[in-house]
């Protein structure tokens, strides 16, 4: 992800780089979905857990978090959260937790609380990202956001917001149509890390990507990958809907 930022991509080189993650995510599910990596939702205190504990070992890689994994754990685990992880042979490779703006208040309001306020007052709902934890697997990440881009549109949020490191902002505006809606801060909440707030139009996001990606086959095929095409973790879309519904965890599965 980090070379990417020394190329110049224009649109029909990013297609191909594009185009070769698609191929990978294909090949992982046609030829070996047994083994493959599935997409999950957190259900029980031990799903939450493993989630966690790779948000936690990542974060203390990074020098993100200082406090003691069970100090992390005691503080972050709570089941009023969307935990989405990604899951191979038993262990989880990658979560991404979505915090939804009616339901507890935005991480990022500590920081960015006047460009939240003033989406807020627009009648946007907003979902922010949180949470993160991957290796540099793209064809992992892009299900992983494509399953929370899903859910969050399910739920009528306008707007997904998230804290990026400005390394990594080039290949949220590349590969998914971010855009930069808050400065640079360094955040407390992470030890300091430096973050810029970028923000995703989902009203907006479906006609974009087709504008920017559907001018060949290849192209058309990254837009259906996100908005027509059928992966095994949508089953959990649906099941997640029967929550929202039903309002009982029991239901979901």
């Amino acid at each position: 992800m980090l070379a990417l930022n020394k190329v110049k991509l224009n649109p029909p080189f990013l297609i191909r780089i594009l185009t070769f993650y698609l191929l990978k995510i294909k090949k992982e599910l046609d030829e070996h979905y047994q083994n493959a990596t599935h997409i999950k939702l957190a259900r029980d205190f031990e799903e939450y857990k493993k989630a966690y504990s790779l948000v936690y070992k990542r974060y203390y890689q990074k020098g993100l978090v200082k406090e003691s994994k069970e100090e992390f754990l005691r503080k972050e685990l709570n089941y009023k959260k969307t935990v989405l992880y990604a899951e191979n042979n038993g262990q989880v490779i990658a979560t991404l937790t979505p915090i939804f703006s009616e339901e507890q208040e935005l991480p990022s309001i500590k920081v960015y609380e006047s460009v939240i306020d003033d989406l807020m007052r627009k009648g946007r709902k907003i979902v922010e990202f949180s949470r993160l934890a991957c290796t540099l697997n793209i064809p992992i990440l892009m299900r992983l956001f494509r399953m929370a881009f899903k859910l969050s549109m399910y739920r009528g949020y306008n707007d997904i917001i998230i804290e990026v490191h400005p390394k990594h902002g080039f290949f949220y505006e590349k590969f998914f149509l971010f855009e930069k809606i808050g400065g640079y801060v360094n955040l407390p909440h992470l030890n300091g890390a430096p973050a810029i707030l970028y923000r995703l139009d989902l009203d907006t996001i479906k006609e974009r990507l087709y504008k920017k990606f559907a001018h060949n086959k290849y192209g058309i095929n990254y837009c259906n990958f996100f908005f027509k095409d059928k992966l095994p973790e949508d089953i959990l879309l649906e099941q997640y809907n029967k929550f929202l519904l039903d309002n009982q965890y029991d239901n979901l599965y």
